[in-house]
């Protein structure tokens, strides 16, 4: 069921991460169908047989890998602790006089599939996301080089003010500020602000004759505003940016990282 290899890469990872223990070959190893971890998004996936991702590697886990899982493995107990491992299916970028091959449109990697007899078991804990693996255009019937998309980013839904909205912008220091929409200019992406100004009160804010032309960059929501005679305070603060996962290509550095 299990390679020398394997046994003997879990016993290296196990030397290394317990220095002080006297680590032999793994007294109990199980094949397990699946399991479940949080990626470096906080987002929580499940890692099975065929299911691709990018893990971190190198001597100080400071390089990113792509592998193709094809066996998870359990192994312990050390110190009190079971490990879970991935082995599988390495894919590193082509190299040509020394530079790594491009796509010439996406201008990603090509990569080539690879099995290692070293190295080639990892902890789960080195996942940092899934991705896709798909075969070059070029090549789909026999695919020698394949292409990744990152499965997990977080990207910004943009806001889009309205005359007359109240929003919410964040100032020079990383300060939050209110203002008043006088003018948008949709062409250019920039709205007029009257400024709001908070008075002793706390929470309670008045308008400021101070005007600026500010970019949709910095704008972080909308807020509802209660007026009092001619004072203002923000309620709720709604139709804040929203977070959204989208499928983004996976732009693959040089030297794999």
């Amino acid at each position: 069921m299990f390679d020398d290899h394997q046994a003997t890469d879990i016993e290296r990872y196990l030397k290394r991460k317990h220095a002080a223990l006297d680590i032999a070959v793994p007294a109990f190893v199980q094949e397990l169908n699946s399991v479940v971890i949080k990626d470096q998004f906080g987002m929580i996936i499940k890692l099975e047989k065929g299911v691709n991702c990018i893990i971190s590697g190198g001597d100080n886990n400071e390089e990113e890998w792509v592998m193709g899982i094809s066996q998870l493995i359990q192994a312990g107990s050390f110190d009190g602790h079971f490990c879970t491992f991935i082995d599988g299916k390495c894919y590193i970028p082509g190299l040509l006089h020394g530079n790594v091959i491009r796509h010439k449109w996406t201008l990603t990697a090509k990569l080539l599939p690879r099995t290692y007899t070293r190295d080639s078991v990892h902890p789960v804990a080195n996942v940092k996301t899934k991705d896709i693996i798909s075969a070059e255009s070029s090549s789909l019937q026999d695919p020698h080089s394949y292409l990744v998309t990152e499965v997990c980013l977080e990207v910004n839904v943009p806001l889009f003010p309205k005359d007359r909205d109240t929003v919410m912008v964040i100032g020079t220091q990383n300060e939050i500020w209110y203002g008043h929409v006088c003018e948008v200019n949709a062409e250019n992406l920039t709205l007029k602000v009257q400024w709001f100004q908070e008075t002793r009160r706390q929470g309670v804010w008045t308008l400021t004759f101070h005007v600026d032309t500010v970019h949709f960059a910095p704008l972080l929501g909308r807020v509802q505003t209660r007026k009092y005679s001619v004072d203002f305070a923000f309620s709720n603060q709604s139709n804040l940016l929203q977070r959204i996962v989208l499928l983004i290509l996976y732009s693959w550095k040089c030297g794999c990282s």
